[in-house]
């Protein structure tokens, strides 16, 4: 038999190509990759530091199992706005309505505050202004932590 008359010819690179089927998935493959390699390189960078443990407050809502009787937790409210001098103050913690302290003085009066309450069933929410630093919310935020207050929210920006 020869080759001509048997029906085994050669194929040409045309016809191979013609002869796939399906998208050509190694480019495909590539990018997932090197999207893949970009973000665990990025987790690198990011690190309990970064983040402000913080809570979310849902109204009117009770964990699952707790007990009918007891109370439910202390919650205080401390606005931070700017005064006029460009320091930031805040307001709440018993302090006369429309009455704003420097907010240095916020861990002495959180302390004086909590002071013969279990710290644990307190839920302080920061509420601060879109003009406040960062900073000064970090700062309220450990001077709660110093205070023994784990359970710290923080609300967006007031306008």
């Amino acid at each position: 038999m020869s080759r001509r008359s048997g029906g085994l010819r050669r194929r040409g690179a045309m016809q191979v190509w013609e002869e796939r089927f399906g998208p050509n998935m190694t480019p495909m493959v590539d990018i997932v990759l090197v999207i893949l390699i970009f973000f665990m390189a990025g987790t690198t960078f990011v690190s309990r530091e970064w983040f402000l443990r913080s809570e979310a407050v849902m109204k009117g809502t009770a964990a699952p199992g707790a007990d009918a009787m007891e109370l439910p937790p202390v919650k205080l409210e401390i606005s931070l706005s700017v005064d006029g001098s460009g320091g930031t103050v805040f307001g709440g913690l018993s302090v006369d309505a429309g009455e704003r302290r420097p907010v240095s003085e916020l861990r002495s009066r959180i302390a004086e505050f909590v002071k013969g309450t279990d710290a644990a069933h307190v839920i302080v929410v920061l509420v601060p202004t879109k003009e406040v630093a960062y900073r000064d919310v970090v700062g309220a935020h450990e001077a709660c932590a110093a205070v023994g207050i784990e359970r710290v929210g923080v609300t967006p920006p007031m306008p």
